[in-house]
């Protein structure tokens, strides 16, 4: 089955079209977990803040030994959930905040090893309120920067992806115009003009003749036993013969020349300003290059060629001379061993 690459291109862009809106959602998503963590550390600062008022107050030992076990979870829920959380490395640097939670840190260690002597403990317990009180504050507004940038990122991000899908969106309208506009006037297979297209030149070039007075010529080759090498080969060496033969004839005439595939069978060349007497010249050139056609063993083609010159009184057409001559030239292209 041959794929078609048309439709396989454009369902690739449909694909990064629609695996667009799950990337955002990622991000969104992990943009606010990450706010979420932020909470959290948030809430530990208002836990730590009491706890460690409350510890300075404490003279029952087993009561004072619980609290300290729960500053000292607080201490590594933050660093952990917001001082090493990846998201916060940017602005844990911007903030410095990382300076804020050591000083904090050496604060309360410095207290925790003291609060038996009260003296102390009343002068480190103010500086830890200090600190804390600190270090929430820098918190709040390095929280409040955060969560903005993370907005205006998600903005841009959004608005970038609606700008690359509608230009994806425009690029697959024009790729499909291309291609309709392509497959209109072009036979699927040879890439070669198709008999739509043929119709239409071969009017205007009529014109073109009457009105120049130049002459107007048309080769028509047929491969006579096209069923037999359509069985005789798989849909894929066959299409490979027709392809190859169309660019032998691509590479022979000249640019100007209108080349189309008009039947299964049938290929016409449409030469304007070629007379009759250089008619015969072209042939046997022809008859040569298509001796080059690469076949397989065993595999014989044989190729029929007319041609016809444009008379505006003869009220047959051009096609049908040049149709009617086939048998005056053949060209067999016999297959050689690789």
């Amino acid at each position: 089955m041959k794929l078609d690459w048309s439709v396989f291109r454009i369902t690739i862009l449909l694909y990064i079209v629609v695996a667009m809106l799950p990337l955002n959602y990622y991000f969104a998503k992990h943009s606010f977990e990450s706010m979420r963590s932020d909470g959290k550390t948030m809430r530990q600062l208002v836990v730590l803040n009491g706890a460690i008022q409350r510890v300075a107050l404490l003279k029952e030992v087993d009561v004072r030994q619980s609290t300290v076990a729960l500053i000292d979870t607080a201490f590594e829920s933050i660093y952990r959930d917001f001082i090493m959380a990846p998201s916060n490395q940017e602005f844990i640097k911007l903030f410095r905040a990382n300076e804020s939670f050591d000083a904090m840190k050496t604060v309360w260690s410095e207290l925790k090893e003291v609060l038996s002597d009260r003296d102390k403990v009343n002068a480190l317990s103010a500086q830890a309120y200090k600190e804390v009180n600190s270090f929430s504050e820098m918190t709040k507004e390095m929280l409040e920067y955060k969560s903005e940038t993370m907005m205006d990122l998600l903005y841009i991000s959004l608005a970038m992806t609606m700008l690359f899908i509608i230009g994806l969106v425009f690029m697959i309208r024009f790729y499909i115009h291309r291609q309709i506009e392509r497959h209109t006037i072009h036979d699927s297979v040879t890439g070669l003009y198709n008999k739509k297209y043929f119709v239409e030149a071969v009017q205007k070039a009529k014109l073109f003749s009457v009105r120049h007075h130049v002459p107007l010529s048309l080769i028509a080759l047929s491969l006579k036993n096209y069923d037999e090498l359509g069985k005789s080969l798989s849909k894929k060496e066959f299409e490979g013969v027709l392809n190859r033969f169309s660019r032998i004839l691509e590479e022979f005439f000249r640019q100007s020349d209108t080349i189309s595939r008009i039947e299964p069978n049938c290929f016409v060349v449409l030469a304007e300003a070629s007379p009759i007497e250089s008619i015969a010249k072209i042939l046997e050139r022809l008859k040569k290059e298509l001796m080059e056609l690469e076949l397989n063993r065993n595999v014989v083609a044989k190729i029929e060629i007319g041609y016809a010159v444009y008379d505006k009184e003869s009220p047959q057409s051009i096609l049908d001379k040049a149709k009617e001559n086939m048998s005056e030239h053949e060209v067999i292209v016999r297959g050689r061993s690789s």
